[in-house]
């Protein structure tokens, strides 16, 4: 028999410090990944919000009615981490009708939280509009990047920053 068998494969020492590579990589991709994860929740429920916020001022141009069968203004009421979809000139929080979107992972609504934008029907306007109403800011919990939408009394959208 020769000793050639003695020379082939791997030491321990080389497969360990070829796991310890693949380890650093795997850990450095996963931290980066995490960062587009967050973000990706953001641009989701940004987009979501303004969808639902079109289809809101849609309904009340177009004259939709309510379950009373009466033609109302549809609006969206801004809780801290959710919005509510609703009709008429107020937001009532027990109204059947009312449909709630909750935010993604830990993001939470800026200073519009607690105020509505009701888009009056027929025009589309927003009803009562005032400085307050004009910017919409979605933001995580720790405040960091915020996406905001800037939108003006007659219901348009003039600025968006996911």
């Amino acid at each position: 028999m020769t000793r050639r068998y003695l020379n082939q494969g791997y030491t321990f020492i080389e497969a360990s410090l070829v796991m310890a590579v693949l380890a650093i990589l795997m850990t450095l991709s996963t931290v980066s990944l995490l960062g587009v994860q967050e973000q990706s929740f953001v641009h989701k429920s940004f987009e979501l919000l303004l969808s639902d916020m079109k289809l809101q001022q849609a309904y009340a141009m177009s004259g939709r009615q309510n379950n009373a069968g009466v033609q109302s203004a549809s609006g969206v009421y801004f809780g801290t981490d959710s919005y509510t979809l609703f009709d008429g000139d107020t937001y009532l929080a027990d109204a059947p009708e009312n449909f709630t979107t909750t935010l993604e992972n830990g993001l939470e609504f800026g200073s519009i939280a607690g105020k509505s934008i009701v888009f009056a029907k027929g025009s589309g306007e927003i009803v009562n509009y005032s400085e307050s109403l004009e910017t919409i800011d979605i933001t995580r919990s720790d405040k960091t990047n915020p996406a905001i939408i800037q939108i003006n009394e007659l219901g348009v959208i003039t600025n968006i920053q996911p």
